[in-house]
């Protein structure tokens, strides 16, 4: 049997997504029925990589703007600061504040994509737990105390 191919509204990158895993499953586990569920899956996984690459270079931009050379993180803050008296200036935090608003909002929206992907992922049965063909494999069970003989007391 051939792999079902990707829907035409999904990107290239979805569409490798759709034909790999397509590709490491048996022929008729992902049914015509579900293509949409696959479908959608595969977008949100482009999705949250995505977000991953955003929260990445966010990341890397608020490092490099507070490792510059010769500079504390106070002064790159602006809690240095003098204005043309020469007493303290008043702090404007928006820039640090902006960051981490920014970075809030990309940390939610990647939580949103991951619990997305995990429940697409479970009724598609693609998790590892569903994979596992073999489930007569689990450890013996020991018995529990209240299941063993017990032992005759000495008298």
């Amino acid at each position: 049997m051939t792999i079902a191919s990707p829907p035409d509204h999904l990107t290239p990158d979805q569409a490798d997504i759709w034909c790999s895993i397509l590709a490491s499953l048996e022929d008729d586990w992902i049914t015509k029925e579900s293509h949409d569920l696959l479908a959608a899956y595969c977008q949100h996984v482009c999705q949250q990589r995505r977000l991953n690459g955003m929260i990445a270079t966010h990341e890397a931009a608020m490092d490099a703007g507070l490792k510059a050379p010769g500079v504390t993180m106070a002064e790159q803050l602006g809690m240095d600061e003098l204005d043309d008296e020469g007493e303290d200036a008043e702090i404007e935090p928006f820039e640090m504040a902006e960051w981490v608003k920014t970075y809030d909002k990309l940390l939610k929206m990647l939580d949103r994509e991951n619990r997305a992907m995990s429940s697409l992922a479970t009724r598609l049965r693609i998790t590892n737990q569903s994979l596992r063909s073999n489930k007569s494999d689990k450890p013996a069970r020991k018995a529990r105390p209240w299941e063993t003989p017990e032992t005759p007391e000495a008298e």
